[in-house]
């Protein structure tokens, strides 16, 4: 009689992570041999995702429901307060159009094609309708540099889940999910002109509503030069006048003289005119002018020193 041949442990155990413990036994015994699996005591597992924020549902934005079972899953209850509202199959389930805004027992029951069951019970809030928003810059406002696209009002049962703006053709959306609920667009990324500004606002039940303003990008000096003063660096021993050109194909708000620094006169009205007394102001002392366009853009004049 032969004697048996024995693999040693190590040997077989690499053997066995090269060809599977199924094959290695097949190999060595002559009985091929499977893993066993353990018996499925357990329902299906039930995942939930929600449209914008956890626990709140609209019957237009309604959560996305998966189950999934070893022994394959027979079917899925939807529960509303404690009543049955609907059956769906593997994915669902389909809210009934007519499910009541409100507080609501949401009750996710799933059973097994073993015949086990499980369930996922969660307080929510239903809100199926759009928000009602006020929303900055307004419609035809003429805007410089980075500029507020912002909600400023809201009316809705759930709140604000999420704002996203952009300038049209401009950078991509940007997004915030939190208050202020306020996006800085910076203009200076588009050219001088007519633009949109488009917002998508949500609610925490995913329901939405999207707008457009149109604005009016300026992000150009205003022209200024003083066209009467004395000149630079003169000797001054009464008052005297200076007067500015300013200019802006969006309009100037105003012209200021600023005397050391400081503003002393400001004019709105085209003209530009001021009248300065040195005595006021000691020996010696600067003048300078600023011209503001009505989107905000700030020109100044070149500084001229005075002395009496």
């Amino acid at each position: 009689m032969e004697r048996p041949v024995w693999i040693r442990s190590a040997a077989m155990n690499k053997i066995r992570a090269v060809l599977g413990a199924g094959l290695a036994a097949t190999m060595f015994t002559g009985v091929f041999a499977s893993p066993a699996r353990a018996a499925d005591t357990t329902g299906p597992t039930i995942s939930v995702y929600y449209e914008e924020a956890e626990n709140y549902v609209s019957v237009w934005h309604q959560p996305s429901v998966y189950l999934s079972d070893p022994d394959g899953v027979s079917y899925g209850e939807l529960l509303l307060n404690g009543e049955l509202v609907t059956k769906f199959a593997d994915f669902g389930p389909l809210w009934p159009l007519d499910t009541p805004n409100g507080p609501a027992t949401m009750t996710i029951r799933a059973y097994d094609r073993a015949g086990h069951t499980s369930e996922y019970t969660r307080n929510i809030v239903v809100d199926s309708d759009q928000p009602v928003v006020g929303l900055a810059p307004a419609n035809g406002k003429l805007v410089r540099g980075v500029v507020s696209a912002a909600v400023t009002s809201v009316r809705d049962q759930t709140g604000l889940g999420k704002l996203e703006s952009a300038i049209v053709g401009g950078a991509p959306n940007v997004r915030t999910r939190k208050a202020p609920w306020s996006i800085p667009l910076d203009t200076r990324k588009v050219t001088d002109g007519k633009h949109g500004i488009f917002f998508a606002v949500s609610d925490k039940a995913g329901n939405a509503v999207y707008a457009e303003r149109t604005v009016y990008v300026d992000n150009t000096l205003p022209s200024l030069s003083i066209t009467k003063a004395p000149k630079n660096k003169a000797k001054v021993s009464g008052k005297f006048g200076v007067v500015a050109k300013a200019g802006d194909k969006n309009g100037v708000a105003k012209v200021q003289l600023l005397i050391n620094g400081k503003v002393v006169g400001t004019d709105t009205k085209a003209g530009w005119a001021f009248t300065v007394n040195p005595k006021k102001y000691g020996k010696k002392f600067t003048l300078r002018l600023r011209a503001y366009d009505k989107a905000g853009n700030v020109r100044y004049s070149t500084v001229r020193t005075y002395r009496h």
